[in-house]
């Protein structure tokens, strides 16, 4: 028996289940897909696992295990994939609340800015903005951050492309845009390109080749992500299946919670993060002295709370997970910030017991929880609870703080915090860190791999391209209540659906928002505001708005086919190179009087220290370049040109008529997120019958649909009976737990 991927998923949160709910040994039992019946019995091999039988893999995994060995290299790691317990003062308060930078942070940055403003000098002065580079870097230079995105491989890959192109030229960054990389202060990523962000921080800040090189991605036929896990035919006995339990077992046995989410985590680590130690710690980062004497930007992921098992959740707060410390800005949830290498000590109100937690911070954790995508789908259509699917994470932030914090509401009154893909709030560009007033960013290079085209059902009958969707998840959330409270000032010009499908030149090529100073939520803060009256320190950040599209390879395979296809070999090259292409290339246009991109993104970068150095007007270069890629003047394009010409769906053409074969796009699908509301199946491509019923995406649509638009493949026939036999069977004993 064949099981689908969906199954399979089922399948190992279900062994997951039963793990959590045992300390020792159980004897292999052939009860069905969980063990059920056999009593636990003491043993001294805490690595043998009381799961199903399923062949070998599952049963007396040898304590020789490689996976389950781990060299501690230095008296600070952790061995393995555990957590430890060491003593602490129980008169120093842990929590810090949101008001302003973590001091440790501002002390790097201190030491971040003159490194970056060398950067700037070397950009900017071949940049071709014809502005005097002098003034603007001379008092306040201008603050740069990188955001990547959420979506799979898709969005790791072509993220490493456009890193490649504004690295220095030193690692191969393009001329014109190398440089960029060395000018950031700031680079943020969830999901996907959290796993980008990530992996190359935890590589000392590689150039993208031998990043590239670090990565082992599936390339097989039988090599995908679930292929690895189960084997052949699903009952197989490979290695990584038994590495993962090994793991996972071991951080059970340590006294943590586990979840699906630690199963996720390990399976990522043997892709990703081959030539990262197991026991590596994401506080780790801070002892790397590129780090230390600030070459690099300060690498952030992003991951959203759950409270429920809904599939995105915009009013659960919003987590930040730096080197330096977790937590949430926003006052009206968490408000509060916890060191990173005590993340899992419980604390009353920000104060130990004398006893703190090390290890919880595990890199795969941390990387695993910000892309854990599929938690809604186990949670919403399946019964899981958030427990089980969601990364868990003991609460520190109980009792801290006056007001609600002591009231310990929403997320504090629980004991636990439970994390999930960093998009399931919606924003799945991680723009929320650059977006924190105390960090003072005047522009924001947003690069986005989401797929976002459904219709109202959640059916998947788009492309797997951007449309801006959740720019407008951005917006929505600067002007609610918790936006407000925290000062997220943003463009007012960030576009809702509508004015998308009014304009899609504006997700087809890059696109400024915020190009205007005063184009902002929040209105300036002048000597005469009023105290209780919201208004921002600084206008709104610039930002620079890369929208995936096929430049030099068609790059637009579904989110979900991270996990069951092959992603190796020529499939890496095309998607990184069209990344590189995104970065680089800009509007195609042959026009004498527009400058080039390369010219143009300076001027962006550029723009709010222009406006604080005095200099009133915008060089001729740079007016053309803002007139053909602000949202407000940008060019309209035929919609016909960009859209299928039967459904209507969003369907780019080519940019740089030199794309090459196609990235793996299935035609048959059905939705990843509502697979209880998709009986019938609709056709990927949409084909002029439209047979089964897609609904085209257009004016019908009020409310943005998700961020993460994602598709399985649609079982055969053959197998639909045992699909439906297996589930009743999974619901049946897992009853029974």
């Amino acid at each position: 028996m064949k099981l689908t991927p969906l199954l399979r998923v089922l399948q190992a949160s279900a062994c997951l289940v039963a793990l959590a709910s045992c300390t020792t040994t159980s004897q292999p039992t052939t009860s069905g897909i969980l063990t059920t019946t056999a009593p636990a019995v003491a043993t001294s091999d805490p690595l043998k696992i009381c799961w199903g039988d399923f062949d070998k893999c599952q049963v007396d995994i040898p304590t020789s295990c490689d996976y389950c060995t781990y060299v501690d290299k230095t008296t600070t790691t952790t061995p393995g994939y555990t957590i430890t317990e060491t003593p602490c003062p129980t008169s120093t308060k842990f929590v810090r609340a949101a008001g302003g930078l973590n001091p440790s942070e501002a002390d790097w940055l201190s030491t971040r800015l003159p490194n970056a403003v060398k950067g700037m000098s070397k950009y900017f002065a071949s940049a071709g903005t014809q502005y005097d580079i002098a003034p603007l870097l001379k008092d306040k230079p201008p603050r740069i951050g990188l955001a990547f995105s959420g979506g799979g491989y898709r969005a790791m890959l072509g993220g490493a492309g456009v890193l490649q192109a504004f690295d220095s030229a030193a690692n191969g960054g393009l001329p014109g845009f190398a440089g960029i990389l060395d000018s950031s202060l700031y680079i943020t990523g969830l999901s996907g390109g959290g796993w980008l962000v990530g992996s190359w921080a935890l590589n000392d800040y590689p150039d993208i080749k031998k990043l590239n090189e670090t990565w082992k991605l599936p390339s097989g036929d039988n090599d995908s992500l679930w292929d690895q896990w189960y084997g052949e035919h699903f009952f197989g006995s490979q290695p990584v299946c038994y590495g993962v339990q090994c793991e996972v077992y071991q951080k059970h046995h340590s006294g943590a919670p586990i979840s699906f989410a630690d199963a996720w985590s390990r399976l990522i680590a043997r892709n990703i993060l081959r030539t990262v130690n197991g026991d590596s710690r994401w506080s780790d980062l801070l002892s790397s002295q590129k780090h230390k004497s600030g070459q690099v930007p300060l690498p952030i992921l992003v991951a959203t709370g759950r409270t429920n098992g809904d599939a995105y959740q915009p009013e659960g707060p919003i987590f930040e997970l730096s080197p330096f410390e977790f937590g949430a800005w926003d006052p009206l949830s968490i408000g509060a910030f916890v060191p990173m290498d005590k993340l899992g000590t419980r604390l009353d109100n920000g104060s130990s017991n004398g006893t703190c937690v090390r290890g919880l911070d595990n890199s795969a954790f941390i990387m695993g929880t910000s892309s854990l995508a599929i938690t809604s789908v186990l949670t919403d259509d399946f019964g899981f609870t958030v427990q089980e699917s969601a990364a868990n994470i003991p609460n520190p932030f109980c009792g801290f703080g006056t007001g609600k914090q002591t009231e310990c509401q929403k997320f504090k009154k629980f004991e636990t915090l439970y994390l999930s893909d960093g998009g399931d709030s919606g924003q799945n560009i991680p723009l929320l860190p650059h977006l924190e007033p105390s960090r003072e960013m005047d522009v924001i290079i947003a690069v986005d791999q989401s797929a976002d085209q459904t219709d109202l059902f959640g059916i998947c009958c788009g492309y797997n391209y951007p449309l801006a969707e959740s720019l407008n998840w951005t917006l929505s959330y600067a002007k609610s209540a918790a936006g407000i409270a925290q000062g997220i000032n943003v463009p007012n010009s960030l576009p809702t659906p509508g004015e998308v499908l009014d304009n899609l030149g504006l997700v087809y090529t890059p696109t400024f928002f915020g190009c205007d100073a005063s184009d902002s939520t929040l209105p300036l803060c002048t000597p005469e505001s009023e105290s209780d009256v919201p208004c921002a320190r600084a206008p709104a950040p610039l930002i620079v708005y890369l929208p995936n599209a096929p430049y030099v390879a068609y790059s637009n395979g579904t989110t979900s086919s991270t996990i069951g296809w092959p992603w190796g070999g020529g499939l890496t090259t095309n998607l990184i190179n069209n990344g590189v292409a995104l970065a680089s290339t800009g509007n195609t246009s042959t026009s004498s009087t527009l400058p080039s991109w390369s010219v143009c993104l300076a001027c962006a970068l550029a723009e709010r220290a222009r406006t604080r150095a005095g200099i009133k007007e915008r060089s001729t270069p740079c007016k053309a370049c803002f007139k053909q890629y602000c949202a407000e003047t940008k060019p309209k394009l035929p919609k016909s040109s960009l859209t299928n010409a039967v459904t209507g769906y969003y369907q780019p053409p080519p940019i740089a008529n030199k794309v090459g074969p196609p990235a793996q796009v299935r035609k048959d699908t059905f939705c990843f997120i509502y697979p209880n509301r998709v009986l019938s199946s609709c056709n990927h491509n949409c084909k002029s019958e439209n047979p089964l019923g897609c609904t085209p995406w257009g004016d019908d649509i009020h409310q943005p649909p998700p961020a993460h638009g994602e598709a399985f493949l649609v079982p055969e026939e053959e197998e639909e009976e045992e699909e439906e036999e297996v589930i009743a069977v999974w619901e049946s004993e897992r009853g029974e737990l």
